[in-house]
């Protein structure tokens, strides 16, 4: 079921049964460019809510998870990722005079 923002504020100050109530929504299309990386590549970009990952019960194996007012401009990127922007900016630096 899709729920809208505040349908979803709503849902985590209105006393219920759940503990709290965590928000995620995919950015379809979504695509990426890392500098010197060439073409731009499809990314999968999920948004979530500064409590996402506590909610969901996930341990964040480097780095810490987002924190509430912090803003939107926070990434939690992949394994995947950390490994292929680490390869960019080593491609970048090798070609740079």
């Amino acid at each position: 079921e899709s729920w809208s923002y505040p349908a979803f504020a709503r849902w985590r100050t209105t006393p219920a049964s759940f503990i709290d109530v965590a928000a995620a929504s995919d950015m379809r299309g979504a695509r990426s460019q890392s500098a010197g990386s060439g073409a731009a590549r499809d990314t999968r970009v999920t948004l979530v809510s500064p409590n996402y990952f506590r909610v969901m019960g996930v341990d964040l194996p480097l780095g810490r998870p987002f924190v509430e007012g912090e803003g939107s401009a926070v990434a939690v990127i992949s394994d995947a990722w950390r490994s292929r922007l680490l390869i960019w900016s080593l491609e970048t630096q090798a070609a740079a005079p």
